[in-house]
């Protein structure tokens, strides 16, 4: 039986004078595709709607100051700085474009309410405003927001009840 080729190495050849530990010394091999075209990480279509998107909130701003200060749809309170958009209904597809499920908020309360989970949310003092508006805007919506937290509630209860029997 044929030994590898490395100096101290007693394992039988495993292919082309080389045991199966030392496979990785051979020149032989082929080498790794490399790929000269980088896949965009914005889509044409995409880029196009987020220069649209972007457009109509710089004119929707503007609107909404004639029309005296802007308030946060989350805390009712004035918006000082530069406003978030929030997208009600997400933005998905086509939705990135669709304005009438947009609304003016706070940094710190958009980004509240996209990364943090509904249990803390329920916490927050801003949070019963928003839903309550998000109730009038569109009632829909509002029973999605609410399907979260009765979600929430059912699922400790079971957990509850499991942990008792």
């Amino acid at each position: 039986m044929k030994q590898c080729k490395v100096k101290y190495c007693s394992y039988p050849v495993f292919g082309k004078g080389y045991c199966k530990f030392h496979q990785y010394m051979r020149n032989d091999l082929a080498k790794p595709k490399t790929y000269t075209k980088r896949i965009k990480p914005v889509s044409d279509k995409r880029s196009l709607q987020m220069e649209q998107y972007l457009r109509q909130k710089d004119i929707a701003v503007t609107e909404a100051t004639k029309s005296g200060p802007i308030r946060c749809f989350a805390c009712n309170e004035t918006i000082e700085d530069e406003p978030d958009w929030h997208h009600t209904d997400g933005r998905i597809e086509e939705k990135l474009l669709d304005f009438d499920h947009m609304v003016f908020m706070h940094r710190n309360h958009h980004d509240q309410i996209h990364h943090l989970p509904v249990e803390i949310l329920m916490k927050k003092e801003w949070y019963q405003t928003y839903l309550n508006n998000l109730k009038a805007f569109d009632i829909k919506l509002y029973e999605r927001e609410y399907e979260k937290r009765y979600k929430l509630s059912t699922t400790a209860d079971r957990t509850d009840t499991t942990i008792i029997s």
